[in-house]
Order: structure tokens, then C-alpha cells, then sequence
């Protein structure tokens, strides 16, 4: 199974974890364009934080890796007010290439310029 689809399924079990704290109308999709932030969102700031916190743990459950979501600006582009679970899902996808790869030099841009999955901000290209 690729590093994307093991993702997905624990981003899927993340839903399943939330929804179980939230009432039937504000349960969430397992769809990566469920909006997490703004106006399309159905859950508020204690939903959103109730799901990073449950996916950086189960993250970390799952893949042995540390991941924080909290970091600042990390997962929405300054143009882009909307958190989904698929923006979710590339922070987490980059993060654990970076994480798990041995880069040096030029590699880390390469590694993380592949199609799908944003640019993180060249400070953090070397972390972890």
C-alpha cells in the first residue's frame, strides 16, 4: 500500500473518531475536499482542533512519526482560507517524505516538489 493511500485510511479513521463527539448534522465526510475551516465548514474551533489533535496522533500511531499540524501557517497557503482533509492529507504526505527520507542538498527540493504536494517553506525542508 502506498504512503498516500495509508493516509487516506488513517485520515478516514480520524472521521470515524470525530464523528463520534459531534451530532449527526455536523459529522463529517470521508472526502478530501470536506471542508475543515470556512464558511462550508460544519464543525467549529473545537471540532477542528479535536481533529488535528486525533490525526497527529493517530499519525504517529500509525507511521511512528511525529507529525505537527499546529505549526503556524503550515497547512493553508496565505491565499487560501479553506482547511480540507485533503490539505491535510498532502502536509501530512510531505512531511513524512521529508521525514523519512536521508536528503541532502538538492534532493530535499526534488523530493518535495513532486506533483500534489506543496512546497513547505525552506526552513522546514531540513527538519525532522
Amino acid at each position: 500500500m502506498n504512503l498516500e493511500t495509508r493516509v487516506d485510511e488513517t485520515l478516514f479513521k480520524v472521521v470515524d473518531e470525530v464523528n463520534q463527539l459531534l451530532p449527526r448534522e455536523a459529522h463529517l465526510e470521508k472526502s478530501m475536499e470536506e471542508s475543515l475551516t470556512g464558511p462550508q465548514a460544519k464543525i467549529d474551533s473545537l471540532g477542528l482542533i479535536n481533529f488535528i489533535l486525533t490525526s497527529e496522533k493517530m499519525v504517529q500511531e500509525e507511521f511512528g512519526k511525529r507529525i505537527i499540524l499546529t505549526d503556524g501557517a503550515a497547512l493553508i497557503k496565505s491565499d487560501d482560507i479553506t482547511l480540507t482533509i485533503g490539505t491535510v492529507k498532502n502536509y501530512i504526505c510531505k512531511r513524512l517524505m521529508v521525514s523519512s527520507l536521508s536528503l541532502r542538498g538538492g534532493e530535499a527540493d526534488e523530493a518535495i516538489s513532486k506533483p500534489g504536494l506543496p512546497r513547505p517553506p525552506k526552513n522546514m525542508a531540513g527538519s525532522q
